[in-house]
């Protein structure tokens, strides 16, 4: 298959994705976190990772967010207007956003800190792609960033609904994890997205 044929392969992919993902401008994947029940944090066996999606571009799309370090563990659905909590060990960790497209984000993560991740919308060919954006140490203090973290509406999975739709769905997951992957491998190291230890907050 050349590289037109697979990328229109995906593209449908991204189709299906966004189909079997979207309901209005919110995922049936994941639901407001109920009042009461506490928000992840992290400790000194753990960091935390927080998902942002403020721009209202390409709303009716979803945007599926993996942990890619080993193995491709799905986190979540990042609908916009939401932020997901990720708890995960601290070092070395691979993020993926896919859409219509699949997009990177490296990081090395301290235990106790946590950390903010956008997940920001572009124009694709069919349908909105995504990108994944670390917000440095300095970025955090900015207005603009704290109201992104304040605006934002807890979400959390429904396993029940989430893990058989990723069981589903997992041959057009790694086909585009497999081909963007080698796309964002060609990127120059400062045009990867990368979480410093330092950007994280105490």
């Amino acid at each position: 298959m050349n590289n037109s044929a697979k990328l229109t392969k995906l593209a449908y992919l991204g189709i299906l994705l966004l189909t079997l993902v979207s309901s209005g401008c919110a995922s049936s994947l994941m639901q407001p976190t109920p009042a009461g029940v506490e928000i992840p944090k992290p400790d000194s066996d753990h960091a935390l990772v927080v998902f942002l999606r403020p721009s209202s571009l390409g709303a009716a799309v979803q945007a599926v967010v993996f942990d890619t370090t080993k193995e491709t563990k799905v986190i979540g659905v990042v609908s916009q207007g939401t932020k997901i909590p990720y708890l995960v060990k601290p070092g070395k960790i691979e993020l993926m956003v896919v859409s219509e497209n699949g997009d990177f984000l490296k990081g090395d993560l301290s235990a106790g800190k946590t950390y903010y991740v956008v997940v920001h919308p572009r124009f694709g060919v069919f349908r909105a792609r995504f990108g994944l954006k670390a917000i440095s140490k300095d970025q955090l203090t900015k207005a603009e960033t704290q109201k992104w973290i304040t605006d934002g509406v807890w979400h959390s999975s429904l396993p029940e609904k989430l893990n058989p739709w990723v069981a589903q769905n997992n041959e057009s997951i790694e086909e585009k994890r497999t081909y963007y992957h080698m796309k964002w491998d060609m990127k120059s190291e400062s045009d990867r997205p990368t979480l410093h230890p330092e950007d994280g907050l105490m």
